[in-house]
């Protein structure tokens, strides 16, 4: 399997090296796409995760061994929601005092608050957006997933990853020569 195939050109496997798995983190099956990739590729030893638009494209190499943990997680979508929550609150306090017919200062106060409001209440309700987290040595790399996608599909790439693992390390291991010392 050729790099480009998934949108990374100009790079090169190693001499040797395969691509095993790919993950399409989008979840819309298009490898192939020419405005966006977002996939995970597992090597029989790499992982690389390529992210990005065409100008703008991230590239993201670890080493199998280097692999410590992988998790599923739910990442926090920070405080944004808040703050135009209350934005929304302080204009809708504007438009209270500065429109002058009864009832339209009435309803579009009352407009603006329930936006505020319903900002505040999708942001507690809503899931996180998911991510899968490579834990490598002193840090880690995320792959955010696209929303509603189901997990099942991760486990048998994520058991695939620990199996190639596994297996360059018995490599390695089989390939040290034992010599008696002088």
């Amino acid at each position: 399997m050729d790099l480009a195939e998934y949108g990374l050109t100009g790079v090169d496997l190693m001499d040797g090296e395969s691509i095993d798995t790919a993950l399409d983190l989008a979840g819309d099956g298009a490898k192939g796409n020419a405005t966006t990739r977002r996939v995970v590729l597992l090597t029989d030893r790499r992982v690389i995760h390529l992210d990005g638009k065409k100008r703008r494209e991230r590239a993201v190499f670890a080493s199998l061994r280097d692999v410590d943990a992988v998790e599923i997680a739910e990442e926090d979508e920070g405080a944004s929601a808040y703050v135009w929550a209350g934005l929304a609150f302080v204009a809708a306090l504007f438009l209270y005092f500065v429109i002058d017919n009864f009832a339209g200062r009435i309803s579009g106060t009352a407009a603006v608050v329930f936006l505020g409001l319903y900002l505040i209440a999708d942001r507690l309700i809503s899931p996180g957006r998911p991510v899968l987290v490579f834990q490598t040595g002193l840090g880690q790399f995320r792959c955010g997933l696209k929303n509603g996608r189901p997990l099942d599909d991760l486990y048998p790439f994520i058991n695939r990853l620990f199996e190639l693992k596994s297996a360059a390390i018995s490599n390695d291991a089989s390939r040290v020569s034992r010599f008696a010392p002088r």
